[in-house]
């Protein structure tokens, strides 16, 4: 009767207690292992942003400033700022980064271009912003 009892029902329900721990345990792992992984993602593409951001801050101040002041800014030279806003950011975004921007985006390039033209645009925007600010508050 006893062995009856041990292995008809107390082996089954300790099989499944053990079952379910390891389950469990499995389940937790793979969370703080995603959890990990995705901050170890938003870091690295928060680096790379800043990055961008650095550039296209240090194209402006540095060169198309200077050109629009001069009036030479046109479409031509928009594209020489552009490049090197490219260049600043490949030549500054870690390898390490890139892999995983490519990891979660796929194309580094169209990745990268779209976040440069993104500042250009926040950065009129803020000028816009700015100009504005004044103009309201001039005598």
């Amino acid at each position: 009767m006893r062995e009856l009892l041990l292995q008809e029902i107390l082996i089954p329900v300790i099989t499944s207690i053990v079952l379910a721990g390891l389950s469990y345990l499995i389940a937790y792992t793979t969370g703080v292992l995603a959890n990990i992984k995705d901050k170890r993602v938003a870091y690295h593409l928060f680096r790379a942003t800043e990055i961008v951001e650095q550039a296209v801050r240090t194209v402006n101040q540095n060169w198309a400033d200077q050109m629009k002041q001069e009036g030479s800014f046109n479409k031509e030279s928009a594209m020489k700022a552009f490049q090197e806003a490219m260049n600043l950011s490949r030549n500054l975004i870690s390898s390490e980064t890139q892999k995983v921007i490519v990891d979660a985006h796929k194309d580094y390039q169209l990745w990268l271009q779209t976040q440069i033209e993104k500042q250009v645009s926040l950065s009129k925007a803020n000028k816009e912003l700015i100009l504005t600010e004044y103009e309201e508050t001039r005598p």
